[in-house]
């Protein structure tokens, strides 16, 4: 058996008139408030993930946040965790200084692997790889 749509406030409703009107934001928030619009209107999560383009999930999702948190929880993503950089800003700049200076004696250029030596020479970080310089340099727009 589904269960009926939800209550809005009417603070809420409007909100999301207003929202869904200007159309000024990314399409995954338009969604979720489209949602939560059927849901108001009395529509089964179903129908209204269906008429939405979402999963039944994410209609649950929203609804759920939206019950404990307020519209603005609802229609918005939380932060993902993600790892930490492994360069400070002072960090990555030292590693990119060595690639516009000279190379080292007897070599034409500075390649990666020489670069990540002179890294771990410098003791700017404690270790790092060669894929994490590479991304650092290609984020500066430069090729050793």
């Amino acid at each position: 058996m589904q269960k009926p749509g939800m209550k809005l406030k009417q603070a809420g409703k409007e909100a999301l008139d207003a929202l869904m009107r200007r159309g000024r934001h990314s399409v995954r928030v338009l969604k979720r408030a489209r949602a939560l619009q059927l849901l108001g209107d009395g529509w089964t999560g179903v129908a209204a993930a269906g008429a939405a383009g979402i999963s039944e999930r994410t209609v649950w999702q929203v609804r759920g946040r939206y019950r404990r948190e307020g519209l603005e929880a609802a229609l918005q993503e939380r932060p993902r965790p993600g790892r930490q950089r492994r360069f400070t800003p002072g960090q990555a700049s030292q590693v990119v200084a060595p690639v516009c200076s000279r190379p080292p004696d007897g070599y034409a250029r500075w390649t990666l692997s020489l670069l990540v030596r002179e890294v771990a020479g410098r003791g700017i970080v404690p270790q790092v790889g060669m894929e994490t310089v590479r991304e650092l340099l290609q984020r500066h727009d430069l090729n050793p």
